[in-house]
């Protein structure tokens, strides 16, 4: 029999379209074919009409992330009523909203490739289970191969991408788009940035966001090409420091790391290669301590750190045992 993760990619590589004929096929049975179903699909997705429970519950998640940013205790309350989930605990809330973030960083690295049917393939043809998204956040090499790799230019449906933030954007009631005024295209523009940062992801900028608005405005979609998404930045604090996602530290002399090089190319595992640093090999004794100490590890609880998907534990005395071996032999 199969594994509970081989049978949810499985099941993942036979809902994603690979050629011509099945994306039109997926299209015309999910109602995102015409200019017209685009509109509709679109508008259901921002006025939270008939949508699948898994879909459902994916956007809410998101909302939840953004809420956060705000009012931690309101969004988790919003995120209970919204999904009847009166049990949920904060700590759950808190792994599913990490559990989004990281599919949308797997999601924004196939559009490179292909585009806005990269979101299109996850909000309406992808199986959206907690489950499924769990399996996909652990094996990315797997999620990535269930992907198409030819590349596609105009459609119709590069009017209005299923991008995550549009639509997130775009369902708050206070920044309906009536107006292109400069004050409201402003206001507009950061309740983007804010919702961008919250889902730790930003490939266009605001004037893409605002080509989207208008287009859902007027429900016109037109044949167009997305542009290239934007280079993922590091992070510097005001002092000029620089963030290195990979060791979770600052630092000032920006000659010390090239932060360029670690973000956003691999999220769920550290790199095997790191500038300036020496490898050692490590006994088999060792290792064996160290897989024992993952498996007792508890007080597991995400970092919000963006653009970096991070987990603190609490600390065990397995590893107290591991660290004083590893640096019995770095000192010897």
């Amino acid at each position: 029999p199969q594994s509970p993760q081989d049978a949810a990619f499985s099941r993942l590589d036979v809902c994603i379209p690979k050629n011509e004929d099945q994306w039109q096929a997926a299209r015309r049975n999910h109602g995102f074919e015409t200019p017209e179903d685009v509109c509709t699909t679109v508008s259901a997705l921002i006025q939270d009409g008939l949508l699948p429970p898994d879909l459902r519950r994916f956007i809410y998640i998101a909302v939840c992330c953004v809420e956060c940013r705000k009012d931690e205790d309101e969004a988790f309350r919003n995120y209970r009523a919204r999904t009847q989930a009166k049990t949920c605990s904060d700590l759950t809330i808190r792994n599913y909203m990490s559990l989004v973030r990281g599919i949308i960083a797997l999601v924004d690295q196939r559009y490179s490739i292909i585009q806005h049917r990269a979101f299109e393939a996850l909000v309406l043809y992808a199986p959206l289970s907690l489950k499924c998204l769990s399996h996909y956040k652990q094996a990315p090499g797997r999620f990535e191969a269930c992907f198409p790799r030819n590349t596609v230019s105009f459609e119709v449906q590069a009017s209005l991408p299923l991008y995550l933030p549009f639509i997130i954007t775009s369902r708050c009631p206070q920044y309906k788009y009536v107006a292109p005024s400069i004050k409201y295209h402003l206001t507009y523009c950061d309740r983007y940035v804010e919702v961008c940062t919250a889902l730790h992801t930003k490939l266009f900028d605001e004037n893409a966001f605002i080509e989207f608005a208008l287009a859902l405005d007027r429900m016109k979609c037109v044949t167009r090409s997305l542009p290239a998404p934007q280079e993922p930045q590091p992070l510097v604090s005001s002092e000029g420091a620089h963030y290195d996602a990979v060791r979770g530290i600052w630092v000032n002399d920006v000659d010390d790391v090239d932060v360029t090089e670690y973000v956003n190319t691999e999220i769920y595992a550290i790199p095997g290669r790191l500038t300036s640093y020496k490898v050692f090999d490590i006994s088999e004794i060792i290792q064996q301590n160290a897989a024992t100490a993952a498996k007792e590890q508890v007080g597991c609880a995400p970092q919000e750190i963006p653009g970096v998907v991070s987990f603190k534990f609490d600390w065990s005395t397995h590893h107290d045992v591991v660290c004083s071996q590893v640096l019995g032999m770095l000192v010897s």
